[in-house]
């Protein structure tokens, strides 16, 4: 199994609910055949989207603690 980190940009500081939506809804269209799953681990756009200042300290695009920790949770509930 591959794994993949996707960043979306939200048009304010938070997903939007209709956002959230058309992305599962691109998951299901693509990957909807497949044993996949997607989990949503920050809101925010936060730790993202640094392209222009990341040769200066490239580690502002790393997940930070919250978002793994959230991942984590996630993983471990559903099961």
């Amino acid at each position: 199994m591959a794994r993949f980190i996707l960043d979306v940009a939200s048009k304010d500081s938070k997903i939007s609910l209709e956002e959230l939506k058309k992305v599962i809804d691109i998951h299901k269209d693509y990957f909807g055949e497949f044993v996949s799953t997607i989990t949503l681990v920050d809101e925010t756009n936060e730790n993202q989207f640094y392209e222009e200042e990341l040769e200066e300290n490239p580690s502002l695009n790393d997940l930070n603690d919250e978002q793994i920790n959230n991942f984590k949770k996630s993983n471990r509930e559903r099961n």
